[in-house]
């Protein structure tokens, strides 16, 4: 069958039809796939009777069909968007959003994380796109409109005396301690290492930790799914500290209870919680926070007109270990393919974001140094 061929239009579209509904798109390939795609809906019953919705109705049937077979988190966060943007957008049709009202939706999250602005307006893109798709639009507003900026960088990596608490916490016992450590050492994710068997996916012979499902959690109940991404799937270096670190042990990193289950979303976070009131106790010489400036030393130090250093809090979240792994990677001059396949991504743009981050920080200190040498 001879691939099908249209002239575009004197606004520069093509314009293609299905049971007298336009499609347009700025080149023949993707108005043809937007039609293709009206069709698939039709055929799963999605596509609505009407012909000019109201926002709100149609985001739900968007959130249905094209969020049916996400992790449960991430219809949660995806959800969150819906609403937010019902709100603003909601009871105006599909064919009364303007241009302006996208900004204005945009201009509701400024101030939040750059991930949230993002997120929020790729949704709203999505859901236009899709309705561009069902021939409801002619034209998603969207287009040409810049999501705002917001801070970045939330993650951070561990300072070096941290990072040796980390290593120190395993002597502990704390339930949390293993996890922590292998998460620094290799980067993975917090589900992917909650789903991590020792005897079955820890290679002491090949020195490699086979990657293969992650844990989701569904309110709190734990789940074992797939990786986050295909990506997800692979082999990372078993680095001989951690070799050292791993060898006799077994089982599940982080059991749920004695029968060796999956640990719930609750208990891990007051797991994480206790493990960081206990890296805060080790790195004040094992007092804790309640107790200091009320001990019998320091209260003699106080007494004789003596000042106690501040108390060093630590606030270690999961995804920390993560970047922490990716500057390591950075530091040791790791190229972004195998950065890229070590972390699990599916493309290079989220090393090549921390590798630039990186990159900044260093030749500003560099330029720091030079100013310090000309001026000494």
């Amino acid at each position: 069958m001879p691939a099908e061929s249209f002239k575009p239009r004197k606004d520069g579209r093509y314009l293609v039809r299905y049971k007298g509904k336009p499609f347009y798109g700025y080149s023949q390939k993707e108005a043809i796939a937007k039609r293709e795609e009206y069709k698939r809906l039709e055929a799963l019953g999605m596509v609505s009777t009407k012909t000019n919705p109201l926002f709100r109705d149609y985001a739900q049937q968007w959130l249905e069909t094209y969020k049916c077979n996400v992790s449960p988190s991430v219809k949660r966060n995806y959800t969150s968007y819906v609403k937010r943007a019902n709100e603003l957008l909601g009871k105006k049709t599909l064919k009364e959003i303007t241009r302006t009202d996208i900004v204005k939706a945009h201009n509701s999250v400024v101030g939040m994380s750059g991930s949230t602005c993002r997120k929020f307006a790729m949704t709203i893109n999505a859901i236009m796109e899709a309705a561009c798709a069902d021939g409801l639009i002619m034209r998603n507003p969207c287009k040409g409109v810049k999501a705002p900026k917001g801070p970045e960088g939330s993650h951070r990596c561990l300072d070096a005396w941290e990072k040796d608490l980390v290593i120190q916490a395993v002597n502990t016992g704390h339930r949390f301690a293993l996890a922590a450590v292998i998460m620094l050492y290799t980067g993975m994710r917090r589900g992917e290492v909650l789903a991590l068997d020792i005897d079955e996916d820890v290679d002491f012979d090949e020195d490699i930790i086979h990657v293969r499902r992650g844990i989701q959690f569904d309110g709190s109940v734990p789940k074992v799914s797939d990786t986050k991404t295909e990506a997800g799937v692979r082999d990372i270096p078993l680095l001989p500290q951690l070799k050292t670190i791993l060898t006799g042990r077994h089982g599940l990193v982080v059991p749920g209870n004695r029968e060796g289950g999956y640990i719930s979303e609750t208990q891990l976070k007051e797991l994480v919680t206790s493990y960081n009131n206990l890296l805060s106790s080790m790195a004040n010489g094992g007092i804790q926070r309640r107790w200091w400036g009320r001990t019998k030393e320091h209260k003699a130090i106080l007494a004789s007109g003596g000042t106690l250093p501040p108390y060093r809090e630590v606030n270690i979240r999961c995804h920390d270990f993560r970047h922490t792994f990716c500057t390591m990677l950075y530091e040791a001059d790791i190229d972004l393919k195998t950065a890229q396949r070590w972390m699990g991504h599916a493309d290079e743009k989220m090393i090549l974001h921390v590798y630039a981050h990186l990159t900044d920080k260093q030749e500003k200190k560099s330029v720091e140094k030079l100013m310090a040498f000309a001026t000494g």
